[in-house]
């Protein structure tokens, strides 16, 4: 049933990515003279997609602080990352377009590299600085130019088991620099439905939590590494108490 699930959910994904490929070559062109209207049209698709992907793999997703997004203003939001399927749960619950800093690998995946650039997102290499440098200072520059959403996992990679890895230093360097607030999240649960280098899925039902918002007024007065600490402890409370409220680990 595993394989027959993940057939159906690759087979759907790859039909909607293609044909679809139109309006990414438009958005591609629009993106240019007007970022923030090309974002909203193709994330009405990525979102949609992206929960039928949820609902296909057997993805229950109990998604609580969302008022804790800002409705406007450059966000990013900085969480753990427990498994591949993190990203069409945050695209399938994030009410505003939202990209990721994503591994350079991802851009030379076909079809999925290209979308992922196309929803506003930046690649990052791995152990080249200067190239590292210049994919942070580019997503410095989007978050300054257009009140767009990044989402940053610290870690630098998934997780086995779902265990919180410690976060990289210079995690929040993108939100100071670019003066963007700051929104923790905890994701509780999706290493089951897609545990790390398996390609297949099981169904189960995932917490995903939102927390409270820093201010760029408040980030301006805090140490980053004091700050990066606690969005750590808090991101480590709150799976505890999913733990603790019978969330199966």
């Amino acid at each position: 049933m595993r394989y027959l699930r993940a057939m159906v959910v690759y087979t759907w994904a790859f039909l909607v990515l293609c044909t679809r490929w139109p309006l990414l070559r438009s958005v591609e062109r629009q993106r240019e003279t007007a970022f923030l209207s090309a974002m909203k049209r193709i994330y009405g698709v990525a979102s949609g997609f992206a929960q039928s992907i949820c609902r296909l793999a057997g993805c229950q997703i109990d998604v609580r602080g969302v008022e804790n997004i800002p409705q406007d203003g450059s966000v990013v939001l900085i969480g753990n990352h427990q498994s591949f399927f993190d990203i069409p749960i945050l695209l399938a619950t994030v009410p505003r377009p939202l990209g990721f800093l994503a591994k350079q690998e991802l851009k030379a995946v076909p079809l999925l590299g290209r979308w992922t650039e196309g929803i506003g997102s930046i690649f990052i290499p791995r152990g080249e600085t200067r190239k590292s440098l210049e994919a942070i200072l580019a997503a410095v520059k989007m978050l300054k130019q257009a009140a767009h959403v990044l989402v940053v996992f610290p870690e630098g990679t998934r997780s086995y088991g779902g265990q919180l890895g410690e976060f990289k230093a210079g995690s929040l360097k993108i939100a100071t620099k670019s003066g963007s607030t700051v929104v923790p999240f905890a994701m509780d649960g999706s290493w089951r439905v897609m545990p790390k280098d398996v390609k297949t899925f099981t169904p189960g039902t995932v917490r995903l939590t939102f927390l409270p918002p820093i201010s760029p007024e408040l980030m301006a007065t805090k140490d980053t590494k004091a700050i990066s600490e606690a969005c750590r402890d808090a991101i480590q409370t709150q799976l505890l108490e999913g733990e603790q409220d019978g969330i199966e680990k």
